[in-house]
């Protein structure tokens, strides 16, 4: 079996890896006979090699660490989705299917890309810090003037807050 990426953040039942894509993509095209047919048909399709990149980083990384949690090969990991929280459509937070126990959440942005394991339900979540020039130039027409006292903390407005801790999170395609 092959062994899981190794830069864990914490041990024990809940785990956060994080890496950058621009250090681990080497690692993760040697292992991208991992993914399946629907992981292999949407890496095909992003139309930038950055966006390749992140998503082969993501996926290998978590086959990896689920198939280490699991003691199953990486390629025999099953992923599925739970249905919606707000629909009950199927397109709800990544699971394995048929595992209980076991809940992931990944995320990828810019150079990196974070994933975590746990027994309960758990969310993970990086974002790419804008410069401050962006932030100058585009602040004052992106963002609420009540948003502004918020922006060095959290540049969340709180329902969207609540919402992504709640596991609601607004799903990119």
């Amino acid at each position: 079996m092959t062994h899981a990426p190794s830069r864990w953040a914490a041990s024990g039942p809940e785990r956060v890896w994080q890496q950058r894509v621009s250090e681990y993509l080497p690692e993760a095209a040697r292992h991208a006979s991992v993914l399946d047919a629907a992981e292999h048909a949407r890496l095909a399709a992003f139309r930038t090699t950055a966006d390749r990149d992140r998503y082969l980083v993501a996926h290998v990384a978590v086959r990896r660490l689920l198939g280490e949690r699991l003691g199953v090969a990486p390629s025999a990991v099953r992923l599925t989705r739970q249905p919606c929280t707000e629909c009950g459509g199927p397109h709800g937070r990544p699971a394995v299917a048929g595992a209980t126990g076991v809940h992931f959440s990944l995320s990828h942005a810019g150079d990196l890309v974070a994933v975590a394991v746990a027994v309960v339900p758990v969310g993970v979540d990086v974002e790419e810090v804008p410069s401050p020039q962006a932030v100058a130039q585009t602040a004052p027409t992106a963002l609420h003037p009540g948003s502004w006292p918020n922006w060095p903390r959290s540049p969340w407005p709180p329902a969207r807050r609540r919402s992504r801790a709640a596991g609601r999170a607004r799903r990119r395609t």
